[in-house]
């Protein structure tokens, strides 16, 4: 999300620039998605997808549960929701399973947006192209 971010706004290249939680990121991302070009079109259409999949919360009950093994039904994972009712969220390794897959499927889409630009985002910066340099030609979206 940050390397996306570097190469669609007017950061330079810094990652502390978009050193950012994922819902600041995401916001942030949505605002670059003015239709002016292909990445920034698709860009849109992932983040909805995103959204669609509860990718955000998803990535939360990963990184902030707690994993126990209880004996006699296996591993589970627990996690008060933040800024909620109090309530708690169970999870099991089969539900973690899909959590990785559609979170890795959506990192392999975002890197996809970047085609053979992604090394700008990596770079020290202020990065400025030579005149006659054009970004790259995207690559198709994945599964297409």
């Amino acid at each position: 999300m940050d390397r996306g971010l570097v190469l669609t706004s007017a950061a330079k290249a810094h990652f502390s620039e978009v050193d950012e939680t994922w819902t600041d990121l995401h916001k942030k991302l949505w605002r670059q998605c003015d239709g002016s070009d292909d990445r920034r079109t698709r860009l849109a259409l992932l983040l909805k997808w995103g959204e669609e999949q509860g990718l955000k919360r998803r990535r939360d009950n990963v990184v902030h549960a707690d994993w126990w093994n209880f004996a006699g039904c296996g591993v589970r994972r627990a996690r008060f929701v933040r800024a909620s009712n109090g309530c708690t969220i169970w999870g099991s390794l089969t539900d973690l399973d899909e959590d990785a897959l559609l979170l890795a499927e959506y990192a392999e889409r975002l890197d996809s947006l970047l085609g053979n630009d992604w090394m700008l985002a990596r770079l020290a910066g202020p990065v400025h192209l030579l005149p006659n340099a054009t970004a790259s030609p995207l690559p198709p979206p994945p599964g297409s």
